[in-house]
């Protein structure tokens, strides 16, 4: 019961405790925290129910009416709210009411208004003249009538009423009047220019500055003084400066880029070409253009055709690098160099590289072929058969050093060993070394000694003997023996 009251007032202590709020940093109690943070703090952090974007709750107003892509906006063309997203889109392509500018005379007009503006009101339509039904451009209608040729004219020197057209047939009327009285002025009616009356008809079709021309370029008429400017800024065909063609004014810079006569860059040389030429330099005069080598047939351009020829065409004539003087196109050349007669090829025998075209007469002479020595039967390098035949071979010639006979050489140890007179051996009786053809002598010498010896010892004997009995007899002893 202590535990349960003790746990009682731990929680309600826990209840009561203080806590500050992580987003608002507000100081509230731990049991309306969860509360606090989703329905009361201001930094919370809310749903859009537009564009579904979660914001802070403080600046749910702001976002609503400034940061939102859905918010409503009016059109400041039209006043139609539109969502903020697709504003843009709206007031530069879809707006009924937006400013557009009008393509004949650059005004700027509604874009539901333009096609009435384009039909009745621009000033660079194209009109029908109601007296001549010639088409004309609407700001030079009231320049057209005066000099349009339906238009009514009163006669200053017989104030008949006439077309303007027919004015001048009119004037031959009155060429008995100008015969009489040529210097008489006459005032000219389009331009009030008082000219003599010889001179009026001249003045007419030539001088007068309201005199009707025709535009060389749209062919309209209009006044001599406005001509240049009507060329300049209303007729609806241009020359291009150019080409001299007559084109749409607004499609002049289209022709621009397009015009036969501009100047383009050459995309191989970078020379700068009239575009119709343009094809011609590339085929005839670009020194960079590709033209088939008339070796190979390769496309190469033309200023590395002499390079090419020279030192990479595959049909080019080239030395053989054996000097066989012979010229082969350098694609036959590896093909060549296998079977050139002058190529150094190594012989059989590895003794050195010699051109191909001796190698058969330099086998029949090669150091390095195999022979048989005529002597013993070996094979062996004819380069080592001098060798051979001086130092190794067992069956060469050979002279003996003691005795001097000539044997083979494979005899030579036999011969020294048991029959060569000078071969040295010891003397059996002596140990004396001594040449064998001297054994003969030494030998007799020792017999001789052998001989004196055994003499000697007789002599001695005898001596003795006689010694002995002169001695007992009393004879004096013979001087030899005494000696």
């Amino acid at each position: 019961a202590v535990v349960s009251t003790q746990s009682t007032g731990e929680h309600k202590a826990e209840k009561k405790r203080e806590i500050s709020c992580a987003s608002c940093r507000e100081v509230v109690l731990w049991k309306t925290l969860d509360h606090h943070q989703t329905q009361q703090c201001v930094k919370r952090l809310i749903a859009c129910g537009k564009c579904k974007v979660k914001v802070p709750f403080s600046g749910k107003q702001d976002h609503d009416q400034n940061v939102c892509v859905r918010r409503l906006v009016k059109c400041q063309h039209c006043g139609v709210n539109i969502a903020s997203v697709n504003l843009a889109g709206h007031e530069t392509s879809k707006c009924p009411r937006r400013p557009s500018q009008c393509e004949l005379c650059s005004e700027t007009v509604v874009r539901v208004e333009l096609e009435a503006h384009q039909r009745s009101s621009c000033s660079k339509r194209v009109v029908e003249c109601d007296l001549c039904k010639d088409r004309v451009v609407a700001d030079m209608l009231s320049k057209h009538m005066n000099v349009c040729p339906k238009q009514l004219i009163i006669c200053k020197l017989c104030e008949k009423i006439m077309k303007l057209e027919c004015w001048f047939d009119h004037l031959h009327e009155f060429e008995h009047l100008i015969k009489q009285f040529p210097n008489i002025p006459v005032e000219c009616d389009a331009c009030s220019e008082h000219v003599l009356a010889t001179s009026l008809k001249s003045h007419k079709e030539f001088d007068c500055p309201y005199r009707n021309v025709e535009c060389d370029l749209c062919k309209s008429t209009y006044p001599a003084n406005d001509l240049e400017s009507h060329k300049r800024n209303s007729c609806p065909k241009v020359k291009c400066d150019l080409c001299f063609e007559l084109v749409f004014r607004e499609k002049s810079n289209s022709h621009r880029l397009q015009c036969p006569k501009r100047v383009v860059e050459c995309e191989d040389c970078g020379e700068n070409i009239i575009a119709d030429e343009i094809t011609i330099h590339s085929e005839r005069i670009c020194k960079y253009r590709e033209v088939k080598c008339a070796l190979c047939s390769t496309g190469v351009r033309l200023r590395m055709m002499e390079a090419h020829q020279r030192s990479w065409c595959a049909k080019r004539l080239v030395k053989c690098p054996n000097d066989c003087r012979e010229r082969i196109t350098a694609e036959q050349l590896s093909k060549h160099r296998e079977n050139c007669a002058s190529r150094l090829i190594t012989c059989e025998n590895m003794c050195r590289r010699i051109q191909a075209r001796f190698l058969d007469d330099h086998m029949i002479v090669c150091p390095g072929r195999i022979v048989e020595c005529e002597t013993c039967g070996e094979e062996m390098k004819y380069k080592y058969l001098p060798a051979h035949l001086n130092m190794s071979c067992p069956a060469r010639h050979v002279e003996c050093e003691s005795c001097g006979n000539e044997m083979k050489y494979k005899q030579l140890p036999e011969h020294m060993h048991l029959y060569c007179p000078g071969r040295y051996i010891e003397c059996e009786t002596c140990g004396k070394e001594m040449k064998y053809k001297e054994l003969s002598v030494h030998m007799f010498l020792h017999e001789i000694c052998q001989t004196m010896k055994l003499l000697m010892i007789m002599l001695l004997s005898f001596a003795i003997y006689y010694y002995y009995f002169f001695s007992k007899l009393g004879y004096d002893l013979p001087f030899f023996i005494q000696k």
